[in-house]
């Protein structure tokens, strides 16, 4: 409750239980403040600022859409019941009590006419107190006592409390404007809503509640903008400059610094914690140097992360959604190869051939991992071509336990076995060398995680846009074991089998996945349910059939395989695996009467090619 920062750390570090209501109350000079200050802008970590006509009309009548976990309306008015869970979904629960959904009542009181703005704010203030009586913070700030304490999330808490600052902001202004009238905010009222807001600053600011991770920044975001709400508080100064002070570490230190990469396995996280430096940036003013040049490199990073299309690539927790305008931008000047040695990721852009190929290596911690080492999006002419799985939701159950595992993901398993997750295991990135040659974009990888299957795996990538992609795999074993490789197809595409020749379809792209040995095993599967399989997870909890091809060698100790993607199904090559030191192709046809033989040469993390043609052909 608001006795400043210095008062409450004291209570808390004594182990004080904060009593409820007036028996700590708001100090009468900071009630006045709350009414002498302006109005305010609006600034909150989540805002649409638009919204329809119908939808206002709506949320007027109390009826709101929470969350996008799922997109459905609810009417909430009265006394809310906080501890719903009409969905059974950990994100609809916390976007409940976030409080987000108060932005369309909010944009119709910085927006509309006068009328539906009194209601707008009214109903908007009765929400809050609402929500602040039923839900009082965990010990030792109060008495709260919750099961998974959603409500007291951390990022929850720092996404709610902006705008319930505002609200009292706001209403405090409109009493100032109009005393006595109608609907004014009591300062009663006002004390509750400043007591709350000086709880949610001192829980946020409290390392114990805080986590190095993309949570850590929207905490400091959301501290950040109660202290620029509340300026007059005596807590204002503290948790401003502890906002400033942490944010700019957690990025720094959760990023890596030379890439201006998240290490946080998925593209979607990439944009949202960029996004959320660009909005700190603002919200601070800030002028650091270090920041400031961090930020705009990871814009461009990001930019690398967006497809063709304008969507972004759905490597690990990721939807299928249209990059962020500044992430577009950036992605309008990328072209050739990009590599991110140290995060784990190469990508190719090619925007005058309509296509991209992206191969994730990467593994730096648990958050937001799935076991998709090696996996890889292949996008040509408008369609993708090999796409990953993406994100279902976050709750327990067969389809989070799906969505992570191998078999999910455009990789090589071992004995049908998953990959670890556990920290333990990280290993940074399998990115090993990279190159060009001969129009082709190289790239060559190491899943590290298939040693504790005792096998040694090396993925090597051979990319010539609009006309083909050569996936070689090679793996030794301390005994026969099978091999599995899975491609999963985009959904917009239709797969027909002609003995081992696999044909895509969809849009402008045409061609054919063949493996050049004759032995494997071939599978297809689309929209299975026993197990899961055939699946992409465009949105929260949306399925969509796709069809997945598996290529099963073995069993052996060692083996090459090669699946050839012809991107032109007039044209289709074939190739196997040719005698010589290293790794050597012969590729039939390239542009000539008789094949073509390549060698790949390594030399410190640079690949080439050596190329010679048949029977007395020129080797270059």
């Amino acid at each position: 409750m608001t006795l400043g920062h210095l008062r409450l750390a004291t209570l808390v570090a004594a182990g004080a239980m904060l009593a409820p209501a007036s028996a700590l109350a708001a100090p009468e000079a900071e009630i006045d403040a709350l009414f002498a200050a302006p109005c305010p802008a609006y600034e909150v970590i989540s805002t649409t600022n638009r919204w329809s006509g119908e939808e206002v009309a709506r949320g007027l009548e109390n009826r709101f859409v929470v969350s996008d976990f799922p997109a459905e309306e609810r009417e909430l008015s009265g006394d809310i019941d906080w501890t719903q869970d009409p969905f059974g979904s950990s994100d609809w629960r916390g976007d409940l009590h976030s409080l987000k959904w108060l932005d369309l009542l909010l944009f119709v009181y910085n927006r509309g006419a006068d009328g539906p703005r009194s209601a707008a704010i009214e109903r908007a203030r009765d929400i809050a107190l609402d929500w602040i009586a039923d839900n009082p913070p965990p010990p030792p700030l109060g008495t709260g006592s919750y099961a998974d304490n959603k409500p007291w999330s951390p990022k929850v808490a720092a996404d709610r409390a902006p705008y319930i600052a505002f609200i009292a902001r706001a209403m405090a202004c409109r009493e100032a404007e109009r005393p006595g009238e109608d609907g004014a905010l009591s300062r009663s009222q006002a004390s509750a809503l400043l007591d709350s807001l000086a709880l949610h600053g001192v829980y946020l600011s409290d390392q114990a509640n805080f986590r190095e991770s993309n949570h850590g920044l929207f905490v400091d975001a959301g501290l950040l903008l109660l202290s620029k709400y509340l300026p007059f508080t005596s807590g204002a100064a503290g948790f401003r400059e502890t906002a400033r002070n942490r944010f700019p570490l957690t990025l720094m230190g959760r990023t890596n610094a030379a890439e201006a990469l998240w290490l946080e396995h998925s593209a979607g996280y990439q944009r949202l914690a960029t996004n959320t430096a660009r909005d700190f940036i603002r919200f601070s003013a800030s002028d650091d140097a270090a920041l400031l040049d961090l930020q705009a490199r990871m814009e461009d990073t990001t930019g690398w992360f967006v497809l063709p299309d304008d969507h972004v690539v759905q490597f690990g927790d990721t939807y299928r959604q249209l990059a962020p305008a500044w992430a577009q931008e950036a992605a309008a000047d990328d072209f050739g190869l990009r590599v991110f040695r140290q995060g784990g990721y190469a990508i190719v852009k090619r925007p005058d051939r309509d296509a991209y190929l992206g191969v994730a290596a990467s593994f730096h911690n648990q958050t937001h991992k799935h076991s998709d080492d090696l996996s890889f999006e292949l996008y040509e002419r408008g369609r993708r071509i090999v796409s990953d799985t993406g994100l279902f939701h976050k709750d327990d159950g067969e389809q989070r336990d799906f969505e992570v595992e191998a078999r999910a993901h455009s990789v090589l398993q071992v004995d049908d076995l998953d990959f670890p997750r556990d920290t333990r295991s990280a290993y940074g990135s399998g990115i090993r060398a990279t190159g060009t040659g001969h129009g082709f974009y190289l790239i060559q990888a190491t899943n590290p995680l298939l040693a504790g299957q005792g096998t040694r795996h090396e993925r090597t990538f051979l990319y010539r846009p609009g006309s083909l992609l050569i996936v070689v795999d090679r793996v030794i074993s301390d005994t026969a074991r099978s091999f599995r490789r899975w491609f999963h197809f985009g959904p917009d595409l239709a797969l027909d089998r002609s003995g081992r020749r696999i044909g895509f379809r969809g849009g402008r792209v045409a061609g054919t996945l063949t493996d050049a040995d004759p032995r494997s095993k071939v599978e297809t599967f689309f929209g299975e349910s026993d197990p899961l399989q055939g699946l992409t997870f465009p949105s929260f909890r949306t399925a969509v059939e796709r069809p997945t091809v598996s290529l099963l060698t073995g069993p052996r100790e060692a083996a090459t395989a090669i699946a050839t993607f012809s991107l032109q199904r007039r044209k289709p090559f074939r190739v196997s695996e040719a005698r010589g030191p290293g790794l050597v192709l012969s590729v039939d046809p390239l542009g000539a009467k008789r094949p073509t033989t390549f060698s790949l040469i390594e030399e410190a993390g640079v690949l080439s090619l050596e190329r010679t043609l048949a029977r007395g052909g020129k080797k270059g």
